[in-house]
C-alpha cells in the first residue's frame, strides 16, 4: 500500500484555464492521462485529491463529518451563503436541519405543484416565435425558478414573486468560480454578488412581514420559521438558488440529448401521448429513464468536496489534514466498467440494470445528499413532459456543447439553441402564487 497522493496535472495556471473553459473535457483528459484518482494542483494552500471509483466515493461520502466535513470544504463560500445557510452547516445542527427542511421539501410534491408546472410552461411558451432560433436556457431558469419559488413560498402574493423571480436569477448569474477563491472575495468583485443577495434577502424580509404572525403549516416558508430571522432568510436563499440552479441548467441538457437522438425523442413523445395530466407523467417508466441518463450523462454538480479534519486513507492513498478530497460524478458516471458505452445517450439501461447508491449519484450520496432530491426529481420530469409537449423543436447546435462552468454548476456551453417549428398552446388560466398547496409535509 503506497501512502503517497496520486500523481495528477503539475502546473496550476493551464489547469485553471482547461477547467474554466471546458469543466467536462477537462475532467475527461485528466483521468484519460492519470487514472481514476489524481491530485490537482495547490492553489491558495488548497489541494484537491479526486476520485471517481464508487468504492472510493462509498468511503468519502460515508465517513463522519468530524473526519470529512462537507462545510469545512465548502468555507470559502460561506462569505456568500452565511451561518443560516443548511450547506455551511455540519454534525448535529446541520442533520437536525436537514431532517426538517426535507420533510417541507417532499410535502411539496402534490397535484398543485404539477398545476403550476403546467402553467408556468403555457405561459412561456405563449411567448415563443416560430422560425426564430433561440437559447433555451434563459427560458428554463425562469420556468425553474417560478417553480421553486411556489414550491417553497407557495402563498406570496403574483406580485411578490414577479419581483422575487428574476432577483434569484439575478443572484444566481452573478456567482462566478472567483466567488469560492478567497483571494478574490474583496471590493469590486464582490459588491456586485452582495448587492444581488441583499436583494433577494430584502425581498423575503418584506414578506415575513408581510405575513406578520399567522403560520400556514402546509407553507415551506411559514415552517420553517422560527428563531433567529438572518439564519431563516440564509437558509431559504441557497434553497431557491440551489434549486433554480441546478433544476434549469439539468434540463438544458436534457433538452439538448433528447432532441440530439431522434430515436429518445420519438419513443419518449409516444409514452407521453397516454399520459392524460401533468401528474400522470411522474410514473411514466422510459421518462424516469431519460432524465436519470440526462442526470448522468451531464453531471450539473460534478463534484462533492469534503475537507479532511483528520488523517484519512481513501484506497490506497492516505489524505492528510486539511486537504480537500474530492468525489468526482462527472467520472464515476462515465466509468466504462459500469456504463457501457458511457459516452452515448442510452436511457433504456436504467430498465436493464438498477445501479448502486454509489454508482449512480446525481444527487450526491450519504447523509449530505441533496436535500430536495425527491422534489426536483418530481419537477424534472413534469417539466420536461411539458416542455415536449407545448411545442416542436429543431436543435440549430452546429456541434455537441462544450461544458460552460457557472459557480458550482454546468451548464451547456450555447444554452441549447432550438428552433421552433410548431407551437401546441393549451387554454389555461393564469398562474396563481396566493393559494397553499402543500399538504400532510410532514412524512419522512
Amino acid at each position: 500500500m503506497s501512502s503517497s497522493l496520486p500523481p495528477g496535472p503539475r502546473h496550476l495556471l493551464p489547469t485553471l484555464l482547461h477547467w474554466a473553459h471546458d469543466p467536462f473535457g477537462f475532467l475527461r483528459l485528466t483521468a484519460q492521462r492519470y487514472g481514476a484518482s489524481f491530485t490537482l494542483p495547490r492553489m491558495a494552500g488548497m489541494r484537491w485529491v479526486v476520485f471517481s471509483r464508487p468504492e472510493h466515493l462509498r468511503e468519502i461520502l460515508t465517513a463522519p463529518d468530524d473526519v470529512l466535513c462537507a462545510a469545512a470544504a465548502a468555507e470559502s463560500g460561506r462569505w456568500l451563503f452565511g451561518n443560516g445557510s443548511l450547506f455551511m452547516l455540519s454534525g448535529a445542527a446541520y442533520l437536525a436541519e436537514y431532517r426538517r427542511v426535507q420533510g417541507c421539501m417532499r410535502g411539496a410534491v402534490t397535484g398543485q405543484i404539477n398545476d403550476v408546472i403546467q402553467r408556468v410552461v403555457d405561459e412561456e411558451s405563449a411567448t415563443w416565435q416560430r422560425g426564430v432560433p433561440m437559447a433555451l436556457l434563459p427560458t428554463l431558469q425562469r420556468m425553474t425558478t417560478r417553480v421553486v419559488v411556489h414550491a417553497l413560498l407557495g402563498r406570496c402574493p403574483d406580485d411578490v414573486a414577479a419581483r422575487l423571480v428574476p432577483a434569484i436569477i439575478d443572484f444566481a448569474n452573478s456567482l462566478g468560480v472567483t466567488m469560492f477563491v478567497p483571494a478574490l472575495q474583496r471590493g469590486v468583485l464582490v459588491d456586485p454578488v452582495l448587492r444581488r443577495r441583499a436583494r433577494v434577502h430584502e425581498l423575503l424580509r418584506r414578506e415575513l412581514r408581510r405575513r406578520g404572525d399567522a403560520v400556514d403549516p402546509a407553507d415551506i416558508l411559514d415552517d420553517l420559521r422560527g428563531g433567529d430571522e438572518q439564519a431563516l432568510l440564509e437558509n431559504v436563499t441557497s434553497l431557491l438558488v440551489a434549486g433554480q440552479e441546478t433544476l434549469g441548467k439539468a434540463l438544458a441538457w436534457a433538452m439538448y440529448l433528447v432532441l440530439a437522438h431522434p430515436h429518445v425523442h420519438l419513443r419518449l413523445k409516444e409514452e407521453l401521448r397516454d399520459a392524460a395530466t401533468p401528474g400522470d407523467v411522474v410514473d411514466l417508466p422510459y421518462l424516469a429513464q431519460v432524465c436519470q441518463e440526462a442526470l448522468r450523462r451531464a453531471s450539473v454538480v460534478p463534484f462533492v468536496p469534503r475537507r479532511a479534519l483528520r488523517p484519512f486513507r481513501v484506497g490506497d492513498y492516505e489524505i492528510p489534514v486539511g486537504d480537500t478530497v474530492v468525489g468526482c460524478l462527472y467520472l464515476t458516471h462515465h466509468l466504462p466498467d459500469v456504463f457501457r458505452d458511457p459516452d452515448g445517450f442510452h436511457p433504456e439501461r436504467f430498465g436493464d440494470r438498477t445501479f448502486g447508491p454509489f454508482e449512480f449519484l446525481p444527487f450526491g450520496g450519504g447523509v449530505r445528499r441533496c436535500v430536495g432530491w425527491h422534489l426536483a426529481l418530481h419537477e424534472m420530469k413534469v417539466l420536461l413532459a411539458s416542455l415536449l409537449r407545448a411545442a416542436d423543436y429543431r436543435l440549430v447546435e452546429r456541434a455537441t456543447p462544450r461544458a460552460r462552468l457557472g459557480g458550482v454548476t454546468v451548464a451547456p456551453s450555447t444554452g441549447t439553441r432550438v428552433e421552433i417549428t410548431a407551437i401546441h398552446p393549451r387554454r389555461r388560466p393564469a398562474i396563481r402564487h396566493c393559494p397553499h398547496h402543500h399538504g400532510g409535509h410532514h412524512a419522512a
